[in-house]
């Protein structure tokens, strides 16, 4: 935890010199996740149904109930909510953004400047919700505006074009066999 804060408060330092703001989006993951939980779970403009653990659920080291079960739960209260927030982790992706894309629902994504794949054939804010960065703060405000402005019918076209954009392109099977069905164009953008 100290480790964490120490980077965390380092990259914010660099933010504030070099007044670049988007130098924050290089703080760990949790760092994000923990913050948009804390506003999200406070706020009287929407409802939501975080499953909150003190361990890391999805490592046999760290689980500390069955994973079966904590997996079913994981599943279940992605299927019976609307949005599902996907807040990338260490790395620069996040696993919750393609099983709440399989499952026909809306992303919430804290935009920390993610690279997604296929970017240049699928326009993820068709059917995504981008929470720009700096607006965090504001996360709730602007979930619930953003549902407000759509029909029934919009929301479920949306969560619809999910899981056809997951059939279609990001599932794994599906993803490697259009990367290599386009290689000359894959290794263009690759600099070696």
């Amino acid at each position: 935890a100290v480790k964490a804060f120490v980077k965390n408060f380092l990259w914010e330092v660099a933010a504030l010199i070099q007044r670049k703001p988007t130098i924050r989006a290089r703080k760990g993951g949790i760092y994000f996740r923990k913050k948009i939980l804390a506003i999200l779970s406070v706020s009287p403009h929407v409802k939501n149904a975080f499953i909150v653990r003190n361990f890391f659920s999805s490592h046999k080291k760290t689980i500390r109930i069955d994973l079966d079960r904590v997996r079913q739960e994981f599943l279940d209260n992605i299927t019976k909510n609307d949005f599902a927030l996907a807040v990338r982790g260490d790395g620069n992706a996040s696993m919750r953004f393609y099983e709440a894309l399989s499952l026909g629902r809306i992303p919430v994504v804290v935009d920390t400047d993610e690279i997604f794949p296929l970017e240049d054939i699928i326009n993820y804010h068709d059917f995504c919700l981008f929470i720009p960065l700096g607006d965090i703060h504001c996360a709730d405000a602007l979930i619930r505006k953003y549902y407000n402005e759509m029909s029934p019918e919009d929301f479920l076209r949306k969560q619809k074009l999910a899981r056809e954009i997951f059939e279609k392109y990001v599932r794994v099977d599906k993803f490697y066999e259009l990367i290599f069905s386009r290689p000359e164009e894959i290794l263009k953008r690759v600099k070696l």
